[in-house]
Parts: structure tokens; sequence; C-alpha cells
């Protein structure tokens, strides 16, 4: 063989030998940087804080004593005796919600009615439809004296003849997130929006818990004579100058006593009282 073809068919295996040797000796060296990564450094190349933090030191760990930023929603459900357990259990959000009572009505009614009503909270109220008014205010009341809405972000009032879409908390959560607001869907009355504040129809409504926070920071009205509790919930937030944005829920997402589509038709008893 020719010493020029020789020399062909060595000059291969001496370059495939050169490489062997190289990732042999120096294994530490090639990394995702190597090969066109971001950084030339291989353990911040290999690193996921790297990834998941580019501002923070790559050893650096959460604070556990940091806030943690509350979600989610806390829904308070005024019952009393006519409130149909069954109806409550199959629906997704009245079954989670938060069953206040009022002391009166558990007083005076038989037991096998108490244990149908569900009771997770008991306030000092009286007992009666015309009395709402004072038992949302004794429900926040309680609120503010144990701790306020825990890790929650929002508070809402739902009554317990409603068929509600479980879809109404993305849209609160994603459009209310991190805001001082008020909601609700409007009751149908111009006074809502003027002689009493804004104030939204009591079947649904609700605030925030920075909302929350200031409402007990302030010395709750009363209710006046002949005032709704939605009335009252508008007028209390106005009378205490709440700082907050109100904001009129898009309709189709909760249905009050009925619900009626080409082929259903749904009517609800009223039972809060």
């Amino acid at each position: 063989m020719a010493p020029r073809q020789k020399l062909l068919v060595l000059l291969p295996l001496v370059v495939l030998a050169l490489v062997s040797t190289y990732i042999l000796c120096a294994p530490a060296q090639l990394s995702l940087g190597s090969f066109g990564g971001n950084s030339a450094d291989p353990k911040a190349a290999t690193d996921d804080t790297a990834d998941s933090a580019p501002n923070a030191a790559p050893d650096a760990k959460a604070d556990p004593a940091a806030p943690v930023r509350p979600s989610g929603i806390a829904y308070y459900l005024p019952v009393a005796q006519f409130a149909d357990s069954r109806y409550l259990r199959m629906n997704t959000i009245l079954n989670k919600s938060i069953k206040v009572c009022d002391k009166t009505t558990l007083e005076t009614v038989d037991k096998k009615i108490v244990d149908n009503m569900m009771c997770d909270v008991v306030i000092e109220a009286e007992r009666g439809w015309g009395k709402l008014c004072s038992k949302t205010r004794a429900m926040i009341d309680h609120l503010c004296s144990n701790g306020g809405l825990g890790n929650k972000e929002f508070f809402i009032k739902v009554d317990d003849d409603t068929m509600i879409d479980p879809r109404i908390e993305d849209y609160i959560q994603s459009e209310m997130s991190g805001k001082d607001v008020f909601f609700g869907f409007s009751p149908g009355y111009i006074e809502a929006f003027t002689k009493y504040h804004t104030w939204f129809g009591g079947p649904f409504y609700g605030f925030s818990a920075s909302v929350l926070k200031q409402i007990c920071s302030c010395a709750m009205p009363d209710c006046p004579p002949n005032m709704g509790e939605d009335q009252w919930a508008g007028y209390m937030l106005g009378e205490c100058n709440i700082t907050k944005e109100d904001i009129l829920l898009p309709q189709g997402y909760v249905y009050h006593r009925e619900y009626k589509a080409p082929r259903v038709s749904i009517e609800f008893h009223r039972f809060s009282a």
C-alpha cells in the first residue's frame, strides 16, 4: 500500500482515538452548556434553580415565613327550618358552603329538623325572613370575630333556593384575584345603585378578603327599618367608606327560584327564613 493511502486510512483512527481519550479523561466538561446552552458554567446549566428562578442564587430556598397568598372561595349559606338537606347535597356549590343557623330556630324546632339543617355555624340571631338583615350582620360579625376567611380570597353569601354553575368560580378568581372588590348580580331595582349605595341581589353576592378586613375594622351599622339584607350589605360598605371596586357579574351563572330552557323547566321553593 502506498504511503499516501496508508495515511488516509490511519488518520480517521487517530482522530477517533483522540476524541475517545478526551471523553474518558474529562467527562465533567461535557454538559448542556457545552452544546450551545445558555451558560458556560456546567453547574448553572444542569441546576433546576437556574431555569425556575433566573434571578435567584442557585442555592436559594423559599422563605417558610413568607405569607401565603389566599385563594379560593368561602360560601356562606343562611339556612333555617325549611332547608332541604337532600337538595343542598345535590348542588355542588351549596353542598360545600358553610351553613349558618340562628340560635333561636335551633331552640324552638324539633331535633329532626335541626339535623336536617346541617348547621356548621350557629349565630345569635332571630328567626324569620324579616330578620335576614340582622342575621347577615351577625354572620359577618362572626367572621370578623373568628379570623376572617382564613386562606380563602373571597366571601360569597348565597341563598339555598338557587342553582349555580360551578364555572362562576373560575370567572371570579381569574377576573378579580388580587383586587378589592364587591360583586354580584343586579337585583333589578334602580335604588340598587343610588339610594343605598351600590348593592347586589341577595341570592348571590360577595367581596374579597381584603374588603372583609376593612369591614372588620369598621363599626358596622345596624339594619334600618324595612331594609333587606342585600340592601344592607351595600349600605354597610358605603357607610364604612370601604375602598372597593363594584363589579356586576355576567348573567347565565346563577339562577334564583327557577331555571327554564327549551326542554327543561325547574322551579325552586323559597327555603330561607
